[in-house]
């Protein structure tokens, strides 16, 4: 009819009818031609229809929320009357994730280091592990693990979790066997003395080039600071026979807790460093049923006999000598067991002229002492050690290294002849037969397994033995054991 009002037609257009959107998500803008009112309403509640801007171009704003899962689609429908349109919105996959291999790592009880890679697309954050297991991030996805040695016999297990924002947890797991207490030993021949060893926890500058076989593999720097060295050592002391370990503590400053020693030429508070490897030592003893006892200086230098006295014999006395583990003397004296690096004729005048409280904790062991850098003469107390080959004077302890000579210029290593002459002697002793070192390069008493044709010290060598890293070793067990 003339009189009815013109049809409109209604027009809905926007500018965009489907939309890519990153996980992330965010805002978005369409612009909308229409010449009428509309509403709109989404399908979906990650998706918010947030306003409408009125100018002759509508222009619509949403929010689209990020996406923390996988790939999306929404739709946006616009509505006059009996007239609609669609926005379709698709969202791409936010999944997070967090990937680690390997993510169960295994050590034996020496521990050791492994390295792990842990991809992920965000920021991570790395908790958990314990004292004796760490990791650290080396370079990108790169990590290390890193595990000490397990002083225990039981086996132990560390988790660490791996974080991220909108990502599930993923965990690394890392387990260690306990220490396995080695097989018995074999059993000394009848008729023998007590066989003694040193060992030497400093002094690894002569190592150079000398490689000692530690646990399979040998080694220039072994080190009684890791228990898994001290077990790999005393286990090859004992297969050889030997269960008592003679502990080389004669540097004044490996006593030092308090910085007073480096009046007498050491940097200070050395026992911070050896007093933990002595525990190590004792720790084994302990596991395998060995004795030890300890070795210390020159009772007439670095501080005189008070020194040695007061805080080095007191130390020991107090915190070793009642240890199950601590050699004593035995033949009728129960007192522990105590070398020093001075010749018996000498310490003997110097306990002589010592008050009874000078002299009181060394009182209370069995002193012994040795010879050093010139020939002595013997007296009951000698035979401990420590050049070439000495007796007490009554012939109760020997001692026999493969090094000959006394003083060091004249120092030299004897051939496989004439350590079985010597071994076969130090045997004979009544009471106690002291066999070198099993590791001091430093004055060369050594006859552990070692190879030493790259040792940069000529006193390591002999012409007719330097091929055999076994030789000098072998010639004890053999003559101690019978065993090959």
């Amino acid at each position: 009819s003339p009189d009815d009002p013109p049809v409109q037609t209604v027009i809905l257009l926007p500018v965009k009818t489907a939309v890519q959107m990153s996980r992330e998500g965010g805002d978005v803008t369409i612009d909308l031609y229409t010449n009428t009112d509309y509403t709109v309403e989404t399908d979906a509640e990650w998706l918010h229809f947030v306003a409408t801007r009125a100018v002759r171009i509508d222009h619509l704003e949403f929010y689209v929320e990020p996406n923390f899962s996988r790939s999306r689609s929404a739709t946006a429908t616009i509505t006059a009357g009996n007239y609609s349109t669609e926005i379709v919105f698709n969202q791409a996959s936010g999944v997070r994730s967090i990937v680690i291999v390997p993510n169960q790592l295994h050590f034996t009880d020496e521990g050791g280091s492994v390295n792990v890679t842990i991809s992920a697309n965000t920021e991570i954050t790395v908790s958990g592990g314990t004292e004796w297991a760490a990791i650290a991030q080396k370079e990108g996805n790169l990590y290390l693990v890193a595990v000490s040695p397990n002083a225990s016999t039981e086996s132990r297990t560390a988790v660490f979790t791996v974080s991220g924002q909108y990502a599930q947890d993923k965990t690394l797991t890392v387990t260690q066997d306990g220490y396995i207490l080695p097989e018995p030993d074999p059993d000394p021949l009848p008729g023998l003395p007590h066989l003694v060893c040193h060992i030497m926890p400093c002094c690894r500058a002569n190592n150079a080039g000398t490689k000692f076989l530690v646990n399979g593999s040998w080694n220039s720097a072994h080190n009684y600071g890791n228990i898994a060295h001290v077990r790999g050592i005393l286990d090859k002391i004992r297969k050889a026979g030997i269960n008592t370990v003679c502990i080389d503590f004669t540097n004044a400053s490996q006593w030092d807790d308090t910085g007073e020693a480096a009046t007498h030429g050491s940097t200070g508070e050395f026992w911070y460093q050896f007093g933990p490897m002595l525990d190590n030592i004792v720790q084994v003893c302990n596991e395998t049923g060995m004795k030890f006892f300890l070795f210390i200086g020159h009772t007439q230098m670095v501080g005189g006999l008070s020194y040695w006295n007061d805080r080095i014999a007191r130390k020991i006395w107090e915190r070793w000598a009642q240890d199950p583990a601590y050699l004593h003397y035995g033949y009728g004296d129960d007192r522990p067991m105590l070398v020093c690096f001075i010749p018996g004729r000498d310490f003997a005048a110097q306990m002589r002229g010592a008050s009874a409280s000078q002299r009181y904790y060394l009182d209370k062991f069995h002193i012994g002492t040795c010879q050093i850098n010139s020939p002595i003469t013997p007296t009951t107390t000698d035979g401990w050690g420590y050049r070439n080959y000495s007796q007490s004077s009554d012939g109760k302890v020997r001692f026999a290294c493969p090094n000959g000579g006394v003083p060091p210029q004249d120092w030299y290593r004897v051939d496989a002849e004439e350590w079985q002459r010597r071994v076969n002697w130090v045997l004979g002793a009544t009471e106690y037969a002291v066999i070198g070192s099993y590791d001091d390069t430093c004055d060369a008493i050594f006859w552990g397994v070692a190879d030493v044709k790259n040792s940069l010290s000529d006193y390591h060598k002999n012409e007719s033995t330097v091929g055999d890293p076994f030789i000098y070793y072998n010639i004890v067990r053999k003559s101690i054991t019978g065993l090959d």
